[in-house]
């Protein structure tokens, strides 16, 4: 038991996390990413030449995925945000013809994800749902999100998702159309070049316990082709979309940066020209302008606007964040889309439910966890992070799911 509980506790921290999207990974497993070599063909092509082939590619898996509702009569259902890749789903959707659309958003109230969705909506004349997630009722879901997803992934990953989702289910609805995986494809979670050689970023959702894991699960990226393959398999394919297993509770949830010759196309075009949105801001611009006079939520700035001013802007939106959360103040970072530490450490309520909920799990499945991992884990939840104290109870989450009695 112990070993098993060890295991699960080793996925979290290595964000190496198993998904059930079986044929995407199939395929996948063949993909190369162009780290600079010949790019699969297109190295020679000019921006332009570029742009055209993205474009092509990305309509052909929106269509493929909004014709479908059309098919079988729903309404099309789309996830939107303050965000880049949900609104180029939505932007190209509605460029292709498709009509009228149901918008979802959720964030803390007022904040820019909701801000710059209500923004879109009003232009497209779509009509849009907004949960704002103030009260923060989607930390008391341990034990729901835990079994929908088998504890494989962070609980608090779909923050308000699932909720939104329960509360919208109906069967007028088709698939539910995201922007996932966009980032990382047509872009990637490598910002520079030379990150890729140091192996940052890691992937992990926290490095303190990292002594503790074995050669396996430390070196795991060595066992990758290259570091941005690591990534995308561990973030993305294995982690992002665990939500999946989560939304299809409710509807079948798609994805047009998933769709494999869209991926294939994006890891074809070397790493140099793909990383901090260089071909992705070049599509949006010379096909869809109109969609970059909205502001970017990430840099608070219009994606037309000069890079430069887009890292000043991120540097005066971020840093006094990561200030906090480096002092030791991270609840006091409230300037994102889920401010998790803020709500705990202003909530007496839910954060005297978390902590009971650990001490619960903690005196009663200790005998199916190592002393070493209930310490490390007591360590991390009442000195770490919001998202690492997410980490431990999904652990024991997962404990009180397959070890737990009826």
């Amino acid at each position: 038991c112990h070993n098993v509980i060890e295991k699960l506790y080793v996925k979290l921290c290595s964000a190496v996390v198993g998904v059930k999207t079986v044929l995407l990974l199939l395929y996948v497993g063949k993909l190369g990413v162009a780290q600079g070599g010949n790019g699969g063909g297109v190295d020679k092509s000019s921006d332009e030449e570029l742009v055209n082939e993205v474009d092509k590619a990305f309509s052909a898996a929106v269509k493929s995925e909004y014709d479908k509702d059309v098919e079988y009569g729903y309404v099309h259902l789309t996830d939107i945000s303050g965000g880049l890749d949900s609104r180029m789903t939505l932007w190209v959707a509605h460029t292709l013809g498709y009509g009228t659309m149901q918008l979802i958003t959720y964030c803390k109230g007022n904040y820019l994800d909701e801000i710059i969705a209500k923004e879109i909506s009003a232009y497209w004349k779509d009509e849009i749902l907004v949960k704002q997630l103030d009260d923060a009722q989607f930390l008391y879901d341990i034990d729901e999100i835990v079994f929908m997803n088998g504890g494989l992934s962070l609980y608090s990953g779909i923050s308000g998702g699932n909720r939104m989702l329960k509360a919208l289910n109906s069967p007028i609805y088709g698939l539910e159309h995201t922007g996932i995986n966009g980032n990382n494809s047509l872009s990637s979670y490598i910002l520079y070049p030379d990150e890729s050689k140091k192996k940052f970023p890691t992937g992990r959702y926290s490095e303190k316990f990292v002594h503790r894991l074995s050669d396996k699960y430390r070196n795991f990226s060595e066992t990758f082709e290259d570091h941005e393959l690591y990534l995308n398999y561990t973030r993305a394919y294995r982690g992002m979309t665990n939500t999946f297993q989560i939304r299809r509770n409710y509807t079948e949830v798609s994805a047009p940066f998933l769709d494999v010759e869209f991926i294939q196309l994006c890891f074809d075009i070397p790493f140099e020209r793909r990383i901090d949105y260089n071909i992705y801001r070049k599509w949006i611009l010379a096909k869809y302008p109109q969609a970059a006079q909205f502001k970017w939520e990430a840099t608070n700035t219009k994606v037309s606007e000069p890079k430069f001013i887009a890292k000043l802007r991120w540097v005066l939106l971020r840093a006094p964040g990561k200030l906090f959360r480096m002092i030791g103040l991270g609840h006091k970072d409230t300037n994102n889309m889920t401010p998790m530490a803020y709500w705990i450490e202003n909530d007496k309520k839910l954060k005297g439910y978390l902590d009971s909920y650990a001490e619960d799990a903690f005196s009663q499945y200790e005998s199916v966890m190592s002393l070493q991992l209930i310490s490390d884990m007591k360590d991390l939840y009442s000195t770490g992070s919001a998202a690492e104290k997410a980490m431990v109870l999904t652990v024991l989450g997962s404990v009180k799911l397959y070890f737990g009695k009826e």
